[in-house]
């Protein structure tokens, strides 16, 4: 019994702190700019929406705070114009490959319309 108890308070002694970090120095922040297409007609009220994007190593992703339903987003570059279709229910990881100087437009069901400034690269 008095083998457990000091067992136990050698234990608890111990100090323990784990962090975890990730390297994500390749990870390029993107700022998505509601182009708000409402009616002006009356004060709008801060919106709780926050829509997150960033691309690394050609991975684009993309995550809805507040789900708008399904959205059409399309990816323009001077290489090609990309065109996809999802639910911002669900946080998107997409595959974009290598782009340079693109620009990324979203509408979504509810009718908003989100765009972000000229991205210099996807790698």
């Amino acid at each position: 019994m008095m083998r457990k108890i000091l067992l136990m308070s050698a234990l608890l002694a111990l100090p323990v702190g784990y962090t975890c970090m990730a390297d994500d120095s390749e990870n390029t922040p993107i700022d998505l700019n509601d182009k708000g297409l409402r009616p002006t007609k009356r004060p709008k009220a801060p919106s709780a929406q926050r829509v997150t994007a960033s691309v690394a190593n050609g991975v684009l992703f993309i995550n809805f705070a507040i789900s708008e339903g399904e959205c059409q987003m399309t990816i323009t570059s001077p290489e090609q114009i990309l065109e996809f279709s999802f639910d911002s229910a669900d946080p998107l990881m997409l595959n974009i490959g290598e782009l340079h100087d693109f620009q990324i437009s979203i509408i979504t069901e509810n009718g908003n319309c989100y765009e972000s400034d000229t991205i210099a690269t996807s790698i």
